[in-house]
């Protein structure tokens, strides 16, 4: 159940999905730490708040007038956040498009449109695969791009990527711990990667291109 909460203390806010992990470090307003579903989130996140109060088992926030009441829980948060974020000496620096957010946005067209909608992102030798997919229909768009490393793939709410996109292109490959790592001022996001085993051909493609640029 935790990873349907997002965790708030008067210093941070983080939540994870067992695939995804983001952390807000700095002043949230909350006066103590509490625990708020996921759903209840996205329910208020585009209404301009200006006050918070937690009260047993709720939090009370106050826009203008009006007081939206969302059902909490005071729960131990999930331990080891810390170590996740961490990334391996071996990471690299990979940067992602600077049109990405534009395929992106297109690709918003056919995704399931909830708090958990996701887009799918593989990056292959020189090649950016970006997919999205609802039950009546799928997107996909392939972009060039320069790269010779590892093949990889992950999905991530397009939303969020677009506004981390308006600040950096780097991302951080881990393939030692099989994590990519965004981290712009007090946010970091995390996500666990799914790599994609390379067929006999591509290997062979890869030990040629190894060869010919290694003389």
């Amino acid at each position: 159940p935790l990873t349907t909460q997002v965790h708030i203390t008067p210093k941070m806010i983080e939540a994870t999905d067992n695939h995804r992990l983001f952390r807000f470090t700095g002043p949230t307003g909350f006066p103590k730490e509490i625990l708020i579903p996921a759903s209840g989130i996205e329910s208020v996140c585009r209404i301009p708040l200006t006050k918070v109060a937690v009260g047993e088992g709720w939090v009370h926030l106050r826009s203008g007038k009006t007081v939206i009441s969302i059902r909490s829980s005071h729960e131990k948060y999930l331990e080891g956040m810390d170590n996740l974020l961490k990334v391996s000496g071996e990471s690299e620096t990979v940067n992602l498009p600077r049109n990405l957010g534009e395929i992106i946005e297109r690709a918003e067209v056919m995704r399931e449109q909830s708090f958990d909608g996701r887009i799918g992102l593989r990056l292959g030798e020189d090649v950016l695969t970006i997919t999205s997919r609802k039950d009546n229909g799928w997107y996909r768009e392939k972009k060039r791009i320069a790269y010779k490393g590892r093949p990889f793939e992950f999905e991530i709410n397009p939303e969020f990527l677009i506004e981390i996109f308006k600040q950096t292109h780097e991302v951080t490959l881990d393939c030692e711990r099989m994590k990519l790592k965004i981290e712009v001022g007090e946010v970091q996001f995390l996500t666990a990667l799914t790599v994609k085993m390379p067929t006999e051909a591509e290997k062979e493609k890869r030990v040629s291109y190894l060869r010919q640029n290694s003389k």
